[in-house]
């Protein structure tokens, strides 16, 4: 903004002039100087040199402190610029000339530089670090001030406050600033001008009006005086902050020992508090209250107690600490108030350890009363309730009637209640163990005492009423017992022989009806016989059985039985049952007629059916025969096979028929055709082969036509396309720019890069077709014709090599124009260097020589005239350069540059100005020579007057000498003659005009002359004092040849002192570093020797003139001899001018060189650039990775690659030209060879690289496009494999899918073998065709091919062919299986029929005969009948299973048997006759046991219920011994596991150990009721059922109670090893902390050997104490896991030891810091945290690249930023010293330790006492204004109130300071 403003408004300067005036005179009164004008104040530069000599406190030497002439000016000037420059300060644009001709901007630039440089301090080249550096220090300085924000040098001071600011942060008292206001800007800045001046005496640079706009360097200026002068009051403000330190340790301490007093007091109150509450025992007596007491300690021990424990610690930390202070501050040690110390608080805290232990130890026992009573309760009441339920049953039991039918049933129910009476006299012990219970329960004080003694006396109630009912019982069964006796007696014989009859019947009728006949019509034909003659038996024989029982009827008639218990059959029944028979062959007789009707009618339907498929079968053979024999090309052999085939309707008329025919066979029932082989199904597949066939055909007809298609149209548009290009490779029109050239070589480039690779790839792809084409037709199975196209790939090729040709041509065209156009670029490159570095030589002389000199000394005229020989010589020299121009240009327009006319113009422009500077320089050698005639003029005139003034002293001294007489005499006529000398002094008047005038034109040799102004002078003495002798001559003969020896030894020395520089010829071997020594040289012959050769022409007139006096003298002086005569300096003037040939022409040689090597090496470096560009776009090229997914795109980059070596092989020869170009450069010396040399082997190094770089491109594109071709090899054979593959597999498919099978059983079972060859044979063909094609396609996928153009298949399609061949095989198996299970199924079932039948007429027949075989008694053979019969439920079963079997044959549609000749009626026939014959022989049975066995069966139903109800009894009795045993089993594992230790546990175990014992024995018992149980047929009481449930449900109660106590117990042994474990690692720890924190309260010693032994101490805490922490943790884990609440091995808590570990650490780390802070203080470190703040952000604002260090110019900026004021030479100084490491860099922490050093306060009472004094101003007390504005606010407060009164004479109150000082260090 400032820098615009300044372009926009010249304001600017007017403000500076006055401002930079003011500065300058500030300083220039230091030596009692002053400038009015700025301007004009330094254009003698005498001005100035006092200026640098104040500032830089220096002396610049001699120089000319009245300097008339202007180039004694420039002299002085240039010395103080000189100096200036010599301090490393820039300055541009700016010479000695424009000082000293008033340019006021530069004059005020110039002191703006002067003031960075010597104010400011520390510039950077964009003046940034001096500058914010200030900024920075202002913001620090006002950044309390809310209105003050300082952001820049401008609009931040504009209304004044900042300045106000900068004062009242320093000098608060001075200004009264919260009455300053923003909106009174002029107010503000009056205020602070005002006081700067007055009470600062700082010097009011800037007035209000400056302000209204201001300067940014005008307002920096001012500020800087701020700066300086605030920084030197840093001794008042570090003695302030030293008694600040101190203060703040005094403040630290009694706040330590504040906040230690309040943290001890109240933890001891708490402990206090808390020690009472744990001695109280009022716990309730109740297990919950007991358990939540329990719970609250816990609690209590868990959260409340940890943190007063760490506040415990904390409180050890806190004593350590003000210990540590104190020690280090030299303080008396600290003694906490009575009942506070460390050792206080932690004997209150034993104590309530203490009282923690006995309330844990009275709650634990309370606890385990609590829990004791708990568990004999709950064992009470189950006791109780199950004698409350025994009794009830039992009551029950007494008061049931009992149902009394026999004596037997009266004698059970008496031995069961004997058996209650035993088993109530045994639970008397019960009710014992019970009283047991409930007394200790009362005497244990439970709550519930009162309701234990109520129950007890309620069961004693409940007994006395059993034995009561009991003996009422056994009185009822007693008058029961004698009631019932009977018997009867008999009927029989009827009863068995009817029985055996009907069995008979029913038997013979069930065997007509289950006849069969046969399945075919032979066998039916040959069963009349076998029927005819089973009919006559049958009937013959049942005439006989029925006369036999009428016999038997009549018997029993005629003996008056009426009715029969034993049989219900009648005489009736009996004929009944033998007509039922002869129906039952009438029946048989006609199924037979119509079975034989049926066989015949099948077999004439068979034979029609097979004559139909033979000749269907032929049909087909012969189409087929007539679609091979067709031939033509695809698309017209397609349409005759689709028209002769017409879509297979032939077949399908065929087949309609044939399945007419076919559902008439199945109509009749017929399964099996001996007479053809074919089915429907056979004859139906036949015809899809045959369409499949033809299909087949058709399609492979189809993808030939579309691959030849294919081929023509890509064939074609590939060679219209090479026609197409082929011409246009063909053009060579330039535009003759190299821009163009490159456009065309890119072009072509891209085009064989892309358009060319992709055609490439498509003629491989053209190639590859045809050969698919040419393989397909060779391999078809239809006797293809080969492939031959009418444009084939022989023709392609040859179109692509002319295409070759042309492309190859162009190539050589467009590379040959591009190397031209670079050779121009590089030469037109060169011109313009060269033309540019003349333009300025050129341009840089016509100033020289249009600069119009002001010469008005002689001596000027001849520095002029050596200056303008310099240029000619100069001229002369730069001729040759002219000529290169010029030769460069015919180069150019040689080689048709386009813009040769404009290189031809610039060279003759260039002839124009070395024309123009030849007329210049002739122009000014004649104004030289103009200057020299006016000075010769004068000079000449100057020799006349003097020759006359000669010849009148000569003729007054011979008028003198001519006169004689007496002295007196003569004396006055010497006297009249003389006149003392009026006459010889007013022409000497005359004459030292003249020589003024010719000293001002500096000229000192007079060639016309040969007299001095001082030979005059001499002449005019010597006449008047010619009597005075010769000691006058010989004073003014010193003083002529002292000035001649001061002269001549100045101009010797100045030789003498130039003649090594002019023999050096050495520098830096650069252009740069030549070009500088050039102008040097060009200086020095222009400037000093210009000079001192007029030095030398007067040391010449002034040797002349000493000669000549001496040998006129009269008194015969010898002649002049100096120690440097006139030849000595002419011959020391010769060896100068020696030198100064060779040394000019050593530098125009080394000049030439150097320009010759800039050339070469710009040369050469931009040839290095352009080849290492290509390099890296070739390197990064050839090292990109190609992802080539396809062969086109392996062919295209294949291509691309080609054309990328062939541009690398064709800049081979640029790289061959640069390594030349650099033997050239290091064969010239150039200083820099080696790296030239780097470079270019580099370079040939970088283009080796690319060879090999290409050649493993070329390997990996070689391998990729191999790849590629892997690839689409593979694409093809997979594609080739997978259309033969789905071909073959639909044909299969086809043929599988007509599947037809034999009707036969053993047909169908041969076929199988036909089956499985095939699925074999299809399944291999399958799998080694989807093994082959997976195995290409794991080859595709291994090279991560996932396309592929040449098919759509993938192997999911493979996977899905063969899964549908596999399916359709596994149809066909199925299909086949189904068949074959279904006709052995049919033949199964007919066996299984058979086989079931034969069973069940055998079984059937085994059962009459065991029924006919019964003996035995009546009852018996009845029991024996029934048993075997079964109430026919066998027979039964067994009929339905053989019906099943029937019903599920009719089902599945089995027709006929030929296993058996046995039907179902047959067998249901059997079922009757079998239930007739069981029936008959029971009546007959029973008809035999009558009366006899009616009394036997009497007592043996009396035995049996007398044995059972025995069983019952003894069931009881042993069941209630069982059940006592349960009883005490659930006691057993009802009682809780309640325990608390591995003893505990182990008792637990005993005691159940002891009760299982018995189980065994139990176990045996529970056996033997189960036996007995077995035979009480289910009513046994109580039941097995409930035995056996209560039984397991124990046992599974008492392993679980076993293993809960096992487990219990292993738990108890694992916790307390648990607890062992972690009391030994808890112990561990505690004692090492508590021994570290011993070490650390007792470290003893020097400061830093206490914290180095803290140190090392805190290191192996670091290592073991971590390593005992976390064994606690980790065992402290398994104490959580197992739930252990307890540890009487430790009262140890982990949250006590985390606590006392991280106190520890605290502890550690706090002492560690407190003594490092001690340490630095004893060191006597100042350095406040603010300060430190403010170190750190002003290091860090500097270091802008964050590289954590600061160079020299950062330092300085960093000092400044922080107040220090140091000069540039002490920044270094100190720079170098805080450069500890000396890298030359400074980083943070050196940078504090510098700053501690500097800031050091010794923290002494007798530094304390200084400081203070320092502040108070010398005086024996302090005052509360001394204070303020050094120290904060708080640090006042806090001394005014500690420090005692100071009796003092003034109004202001005194404090002590001496007295507090003294009583703050214990003295």
């Amino acid at each position: 903004m400032a820098e615009k403003r300044m372009l926009m408004d010249d304001s600017w300067v007017k403000i500076q002039k006055k401002t930079f005036t003011k500065w300058v005179n500030m300083h220039l009164q230091k030596k009692g100087m002053k400038i009015e004008e700025l301007e004009s104040g330094f254009e003698s530069g005498n001005n100035l040199i006092n200026l640098i000599e104040i500032l830089g406190q220096v002396s610049l030497g001699s120089y000319n402190k009245n300097p008339k002439m202007r180039i004694q000016k420039i002299e002085n000037v240039g010395k103080a610029l000189t100096y200036i420059k010599s301090t490393g300060v820039r300055l541009e644009n700016m010479s000695a000339e424009d000082i000293v001709d008033k340019n006021l901007k530069l004059d005020l630039g110039l002191v703006w530089t002067i003031i960075q440089k010597f104010a400011i301090a520390d510039i950077s080249l964009e003046e940034l670090t001096a500058k914010e550096a200030l900024l920075l220090w202002c913001r620090r300085k006002t950044e309390k001030y809310d209105n003050v924000d300082i952001k820049n040098f401008t609009s931040s001071f504009q209304d004044g406050l900042a300045f106000n600011a900068l004062i009242h942060a320093h000098k608060p008292h001075l200004i009264p600033y919260g009455s300053l206001s923003k909106e009174n800007p002029a107010v503000n800045h009056e205020t602070a001008f005002n006081c700067a001046e007055k009470d600062l005496g700082i010097p009011r640079l800037l007035d209000v009006e400056d302000m209204e706009m201001p300067d940014e360097r005008s307002v920096m200026t001012y500020v800087s005086l701020y700066y300086h002068y605030f920084a030197s009051s840093r001794e008042q403000e570090n003695a302030a902050r030293r008694v600040g330190n101190l203060v703040a340790l005094q403040r630290s301490i009694e706040q330590m020992q504040e906040d230690y007093e309040t943290s001890a007091g109240n933890l001891s109150k708490w402990i206090k508090e808390k020690t009472v509450e744990m001695d109280g025992r009022d716990f309730g007596n109740s297990l919950d209250a007991v358990q939540r007491k329990t719970d609250e300690f816990v609690a209590y021990k868990g959260t409340e107690k940890p943190p007063k424990n760490a506040e415990r610690l904390d409180l050890e930390t806190q004593f350590t600490n003000i210990g540590l202070k104190l020690r280090a501050n030299n303080r008396p040690a600290y003694c906490p108030p009575d009942g506070l110390s460390v050792k206080d608080i932690n004997t209150q805290w034993d104590g309530l350890g203490a009282a923690e232990d006995k309330r844990e130890a009275a709650l634990r026992a309370e606890l385990e009363r609590q829990q004791r009573i708990a568990e004999l309760l709950k064992q009470f009441c189950a006791k109780a309730d199950n004698l409350d339920a025994w009794a009830g049953q039992k009551g029950a039991y007494l008061g049931k009637d009992e149902n009394i039918d026999s004596v037997l049933a009266a004698q059970t129910a008496l031995k069961v209640l004997d058996q209650h009476d035993e088993e109530y006299e045994g639970s008397k012990k019960r009710v014992a163990v019970l009283h047991g219970l409930g007394k200790e329960i009362i005497g244990l004080g439970a709550a519930d005492s009162q309701e234990v003694q109520d129950r007890m006396d309620a069961i004693d109630k409940s007994w006395a009423k059993l034995a009561g009912d009991s003996g009422a019982k056994r009185g009822k069964l007693n008058e029961e017992l004698a009631q019932q006796q009977r018997m009867e007696e008999l009927r029989k014989d009827f009863a068995k022989k009817a029985t055996d009859f009907n069995r008979w019947v029913k038997d013979t009728t069930e065997e007509v009806s289950g006849s069969t006949f046969g399945d075919s019509l032979e066998a039916v034909t040959n069963h009349k016989s076998v029927l005819d003659a089973n009919d006559a038996h049958l009937t013959a024989e049942s005439k006989a059985r029925k006369d036999e029982l009428d016999g038997v009827w009549n018997d029993l008639m005629k003996l008056g039985v009426k009715d029969n218990r034993y049989t219900a059959l009648t005489i009736d029944d009996i004929e009944n049952n033998r007509q039922s028979l002869m129906g039952a062959l009438g029946k048989r007789r006609e199924a037979y007629a119509a079975e034989l009707a049926r066989q015949q009618a099948m077999e004439a339907k068979r034979k029609e059916f097979a004559d139909a498929a033979a000749k269907f079968v032929a049909f087909l053979e012969a189409d087929r025969a007539t679609v091979d024999g067709l031939r033509g090309e695809p698309a017209a052999l397609s349409a005759n096979i689709n028209g002769h085939h017409k879509g297979g309707q032939a077949g399908e008329g065929w087949l309609a028929k044939l399945e007419g025919i076919d559902a008439e066979v199945k109509g009749m029932g017929i399964t099996e055709n001996p007479h053809t082989p074919y089915s429907v199904d056979v004859l139906r597949s036949k015809n899809r082969q045959h369409n499949t066939y033809i299909e087949k055909y058709l399609a492979e007809l189809e993808e030939e036509r579309k691959l030849k298609e294919d081929f023509d149209k890509r064939i074609d548009a590939l060679i219209q396309w090479i026609r197409a290009t082929v011409p246009k490779q063909g053009e060579r029109e330039f535009d003759n720019t190299l821009p163009g050239a490159y456009a065309k070589v890119n072009a072509f480039i891209s085009y064989k890069n892309t358009e060319k690779a992709e055609k490439f790839a498509d003629k491989k792809e053209i190639e590859s077709l045809n050969n698919t084409i040419a393989e397909g037709l060779k391999g078809s199975a239809h006797a293809r014709p080969p492939f031959s196209p009418s444009v084939g790939v022989a023709d392609l090729q040859r179109e692509w090599d002319s295409l070759e040709a042309a492309d190859k041509h162009r190539e050589d065209a467009l590379y040959a124009e591009l190397r031209r156009q670079e050779k121009l670029r590089d030469l037109v490159s060169q011109f313009d260097y060269n033309e540019v570095d003349l333009n300025k030589w050129v341009a840089q002389k016509e100033k020289y020589l249009t600069t119009e000199e002001k010469v008005d000394t002689l001596s000027a005229a001849h520095v002029q005239r050596t200056v303008l020989e310099g240029f000619n010589a100069e001229l002369d020299s730069a001729q040759g350069r002219l000529a290169a121009l010029a030769g460069l240009g015919d180069a150019i327009c040689g080689d048709n540059y386009k813009d040769g006319d404009s290189i031809k113009a610039r060279v003759g422009d260039m002839r124009g100005k070395f024309d123009n500077l030849k007329s210049l320089a002739a122009k000014k050698d004649e104004a030289n020579k103009r200057e020299f005639e006016r000075f010769e003029a004068k000079c000449k005139e100057f020799g006349d007057q003097a020759q006359q003034f000669v010849d009148f002293v000569a003729a007054a001294r011979a008028a003198v000498d001519g006169l004689t007489g007496e002295p007196a005499e003569l004396l006055s006529a010497i006297d009249a003659q003389y006149k003392g000398g009026a006459d010889v002094n007013a022409k000497l008047v005359e004459m030292e005009e003249l020589a003024r005038q010719l000293s001002s034109m500096n000229i000192t040799d007079n060639k016309h002359s040969k007299y001095t102004l001082d030979d005059l002078r001499v002449r005019a003495r010597d006449l008047d004092t010619y009597v005075k002798g010769y000691q006058s001559e010989l004073r003014d003969e010193e003083d002529v040849k002292r000035s001649y020896d001061e002269r001549a030894q100045q101009l010797a020395g100045w030789v003498e002192g130039v003649l090594p520089y002019l023999k050096e010829q050495d520098y830096d071997n650069t252009l740069a570093g030549i070009q500088a020594a050039m102008l040097a040289f060009e200086d020095y012959t222009s400037s000093q020797k210009a000079k001192k050769a007029s030095d030398k022409q007067y040391l010449a007139g002034l040797s002349a003139a000493i000669s000549s006096r001496l040998a006129g003298s009269k008194h015969k002086r010898p002649a002049f001899a100096p120690a440097r005569d006139t030849a000595a300096i002419n011959a020391l003037w010769g060896d100068l001018e020696t030198a100064e040939k060779v040394k000019e022409a050593w530098l125009k040689e080394e000049l030439a060189r150097q320009q010759q090597l800039d050339t070469q090496v710009r040369q050469f470096d931009k040839d290095k650039a352009d080849l290492l560009s290509f390099a890296d776009k070739k390197d990064a090229y050839f090292a990109s990775p190609e992802d080539v997914t396809t062969l086109t795109g392996a062919q295209v980059r294949m291509a691309v690659l080609m054309s990328n070596v062939e541009e690398v092989d064709s800049r081979g020869a640029d790289v061959a030209a640069l390594q030349a170009l650099c033997k050239d450069i290091a064969g010239n010396n150039y200083k820099e060879a080696s790296r030239v040399s780097d470079d270019a082997a580099a370079v040939k190094a970088r283009f080796g690289a690319l060879s090999t770089a290409a050649e493993e491109k070329r390997k990996a594109l070689t391998a990729a496009k191999a790849e590629e071709q892997a690839k689409e090899k593979l694409r093809l054979d997979f594609a080739i494999k997978v259309r033969a593959y789905a071909d073959w597999v639909r044909h299969s498919i086809s043929l599988v899918n007509d599947h037809h099978f034999p009707a036969g059983l053993d047909e169908l079972r041969t076929h199988e073998v036909d089956i499985t060859a095939n699925d074999q044979d299809l399944r291999s063909n399958s799998e080694r065709q989807s093994s082959d094609l997976a195995a290409v396609d794991g080859d595709i996928k291994a090279k991560g091919i996932t396309d592929n153009r040449h098919t759509s298949y993938t192997m999911a399609d493979v996977e899905q062919f063969n899964g549908q061949l596999n399916t359709a095989l596994g149809n066909r198996r199925k299909l086949y299986e189904a068949a074959l299970g279904n006709a052995e199924a049919h033949e199964a079932k007919r066996l299984e029929f058979a086989a079931a039948a034969k069973a069940f007429v055998e079984f059937v027949d085994d059962k009459r005969g065991q029924i006919g075989a019964v003996q035995g008694e009546p009852q018996q053979c009845i029991d024996q009948v029934n048993a075997i019969y079964q109430e026919g439920a066998d027979v039964k079963a067994q009929f339905e299973g053989v019906a099943g079997i029937d019903a599920a044959a009719k089902a599945m549609g089995v027709a006929g048997n030929r296993h058996t000749t046995l039907s179902l009626p047959v067998l249901a026939n059997k079922v009757d006759q079998y239930n007739s014959y069981v029936g008959n022989a029971l009546a007959a049975h029973q008809e035999d046991k009558v009366m006899k066995e009616r009394a036997a069966a009497l007592d043996k139903e009396w035995a049996a219920k007398e044995a059972f109800q025995n069983k019952l009894i003894e069931y009881a009795t042993v069941a209630g011994g069982l059940g006592l045993w349960l009883e005490g089993a659930n006691d057993e594992v009802s009682s809780p596991v309640k325990v608390n230790s591995t003893e505990e546990s182990q008792a637990a175990l005993d005691k159940f150990s002891k009760f299982m014992a018995g189980k065994g024995e139990q176990a045996g018992v529970l056996g033997r009721l189960s036996d007995m149980a077995a035979s009480l047929n289910g009513e046994e009481s109580p039941a097995i059922g409930d035995i056996r449930s209560r039984w397991d449900e124990a046992c599974e109660q008492l392993d679980a109670r076993k293993g809960l106590l096992e487990a219990e117990h292993q738990r108890q042994v694992t916790n307390e090893e648990v607890r062992v474990e972690y009391a030994g690692a808890a112990k561990d720890l505690d004692a090492y902390i508590a021994s570290t924190k011993d070490f650390v309260a007792n470290l003893s010693g020097e400061l830093e050997d206490q914290l180095a032994a803290l140190e090392a101490r805190d290191q192996e805490v670091n290592k073991d104490g971590k390593a005992k922490l976390a064994a606690v943790e980790r065992v402290h884990t398994k104490v959580v896991e197992r739930n252990i609440t307890d540890n009487r091995h430790t009262s140890l808590s982990t949250d006590q030891l985390r606590v006392g570990w991280a106190r520890l650490q605290d502890t550690l780390q706090a002492s560690k810091t407190l003594l490092q802070n001690e340490i630095l203080k004893k060191k006597g470190s100042v350095i406040s945290e603010a300060q430190l703040q403010e170190f750190r952000e002003s290091f860090e604002f500097f270091d802008r690249e964050k590289k954590g260090s600061l160079n020299t110019l950062e330092f300085g900026g960093v000092l400044q930023s922080l107040g220090v004021d140091a000069s540039e030479d002490e920044v270094k100084r100190i720079f170098s010293e805080v450069d500890g490491d000396s890298d030359g860099h400074v980083n943070f922490e050196e940078f504090v330790g510098f700053m501690d050093k500097r800031s050091r306060d010794k923290d002494t009472l007798d530094e304390i006492v200084k400081s203070f004094k320092l502040m108070a101003g010398d005086k024996d007390f302090i005052t509360e204004s001394d204070m303020r504005g050094l120290m904060s606010d708080e640090e006042v407060a806090y001394l005014l109130k500690n420090m005692p009164d100071y009796p003092t004479q003034s109004g202001d109150k005194g404090y002590d300071y001496k007295a507090w000082a003294a009583k703050t260090y214990g003295k």
